[in-house]
This record gives structure tokens, C-alpha cells and sequence, in this order.
């Protein structure tokens, strides 16, 4: 299972949540792409080993090189994803980094559980 990563660059808790996943993506040798525009937006913001080692893609490639698509952002991030899977098979998992998430089906609180569960097949 292949990781797509995107989000909202507005977000304050985006460049933790993205450092833990990365890190927990490589220690685990979970493959993964980063989003191009998140990537060149947490410059200075996360650990540049994580991102040199991190592949990315352009956004309009995103879903053909992942199999399941996280988004990291509010309501608007989800529908953005959506928009951008329009036709595809990618899933797209919306995790909340807001106050109130009506489409996010994952809170921060639960995302590693929710990742366990994915990597494991369930």
C-alpha cells in the first residue's frame, strides 16, 4: 500500500503531523509520495533529511502514484482531494487538523491506530 500525502499549508499543526508521518512511513518502509507544493512549503519547517528523502509528486499526479490519498486539513482540503480523484479508484483519507471536520473521517488522536489498521490490510 502506497501513501499519497497533501494538506493545507495554513494549518499550524501541518509540519509535525507530516514529520510523523514520514518518519513513521520510513522506519516502517512504508511506501509513500509527497504532495510538490507540501513539500516546498515545509522548507525550513520540518527535518531536510525527511524531505530530501521524501519522493514528490505534482499535485495532478498524486492519485495515479498512490494508492490511498491522505489529506491533512479541513473540509475544504477533503472536497480540493476529492476534485482531484474525480474518475479514479484512490481513496481519500480526511484527517482532521481543525476545529470542526464534518468530512474527516479520522481525528489526530486517531490516526495511528487508523494508519496500523490500513498497513495491516484491515
Amino acid at each position: 500500500m502506497k501513501f499519497g500525502i497533501a494538506g493545507n499549508l495554513d494549518k499550524t499543526e501541518l509540519p509535525e503531523v507530516v514529520e510523523r508521518l514520514i518518519t513513521r512511513f520510513t522506519k516502517e518502509k512504508v511506501p509513500y509520495v509527497l504532495h510538490d507544493v507540501i513539500a516546498k512549503g515545509l522548507r525550513g519547517k520540518i527535518d531536510k533529511r525527511l524531505l530530501s528523502q521524501s519522493p514528490v509528486v505534482l499535485e495532478r499526479k498524486l492519485p495515479a502514484e498512490c494508492d490511498i490519498l491522505i489529506s491533512l486539513g479541513g473540509d475544504g482540503t477533503i472536497l480540493r482531494m476529492a476534485r482531484l480523484v474525480n474518475g479514479m479508484a484512490t481513496p481519500v483519507l480526511g484527517i482532521n487538523l481543525g476545529k470542526l471536520g464534518f468530512l474527516a473521517e479520522v481525528s489526530l488522536e486517531e490516526l495511528d491506530e487508523c494508519l496500523t489498521e490500513i498497513i495491516s490490510g484491515n
